[in-house]
């Protein structure tokens, strides 16, 4: 029995619909979950499909964005301090060494005690390196302090030694004057003691 050429040269005819790739089991999830609630996305690639995927979940209120007020003004950063200033205006080029040693110089000096200031002057006038004076004027602050603790620790012990002293002085004082007392107390007794016994009449007096 004839046959098909094909058939005879043992070869069978290829389907001529492409085959059609089946969607990864994620998408295909998705894609079910929307069937079941009714809804068709409208996505012809992946990009588009999670575009409409995030406006259908903010319609549906399921994900909110935070609204931005833009009348909030936020505070300024903390201004830096005028070492670190002056470090950058030399970087730049903007100053020199010396102008910013000497701005920080009367800044610093402006800044100190007038008890420092009476100490510290001659520091202020040789040392013209802002942080060789920084160092010098902190150990004279510290040496002064040490200086006014130890004279305030000494003058309890100063007074009380000068007010026992005075209390010894006063006792030995008021014992003065009760001997000088009892002496002449005594030497009027003695006194008293011969004119009495004249004063006697002469039937008092012993027979000798």
């Amino acid at each position: 029995m004839a046959t098909n050429g094909t058939e005879e040269n043992g070869t069978t005819d290829q389907p001529t619909t492409p085959l059609v790739e089946s969607p990864p089991p994620a998408l295909k999830d998705i894609m079910e979950a929307f069937a079941k609630t009714g809804t068709k996305p409208k996505a012809d690639t992946p990009e588009d499909l999670t575009k409409w995927m995030i406006d259908y979940l903010k319609s549906t209120g399921a994900i909110k964005l935070e609204h931005v007020n833009p009348d909030i003004v936020l505070p300024p950063p903390p201004k830096p301090p005028p070492r670190e200033k002056s470090s950058k205006a030399v970087e730049r080029g903007i100053v020199g060494r010396q102008d910013v040693d000497g701005m920080l110089h009367s800044m610093l000096w402006t800044g100190l005690r007038t008890s420092l200031k009476d100490i510290s002057g001659h520091k202020y006038d040789t040392i013209k390196e802002f942080d060789s004076l920084r160092v010098a004027l902190r150990q004279i602050e510290n040496d002064h302090m040490h200086r006014e603790v130890l004279t305030k620790s000494s003058k309890p012990q100063t007074s009380k030694a000068a007010i026992e002293q005075s209390d010894a002085e006063d006792i030995k004082g008021m014992i003065q004057q009760m001997t000088t007392r009892m002496d002449r107390y005594e030497k009027k007794l003695e006194k008293q003691e011969p004119t009495q016994q004249q004063q006697e009449p002469s039937w008092q007096q012993q027979p000798s």
